[in-house]
């Protein structure tokens, strides 16, 4: 299992937007082959995604390819306009 956690921010005054954009974001991710879950919550002002995927390799088709459905999607519900990524903390589950 490859395991991400990503931290973003919303704009200021675009919470409401960011979260209801990045949920169709999150919807599109479930329902590709190789994503075993996806869990989202806010911490103090930011907003965490744990994601599972199958394997690294499964992660970086899906989201690190530019022309990829990650980045597909976050085009198509204009993520970027209202928020933005920050970082990633990213490995294999070693239990």
């Amino acid at each position: 299992m490859y395991i991400v956690v990503s931290y973003w921010s919303a704009e200021s005054g675009k919470e409401k937007e960011f979260e209801e954009q990045s949920l169709k974001v999150k919807k599109t991710l479930l329902e590709q082959p190789g994503v075993a879950f996806i869990y989202t919550f806010k911490s103090g002002g930011s907003y965490v995604a744990v994601h599972g995927y199958d394997s690294e390799s499964v992660y970086n088709q899906l989201v690190n390819d530019p022309k990829g459905v990650f980045a597909q999607s976050m085009e198509e519900n204009k993520l970027d306009a209202v928020g933005h990524w920050v970082k990633s903390d990213r490995g294999e589950d070693i239990v």
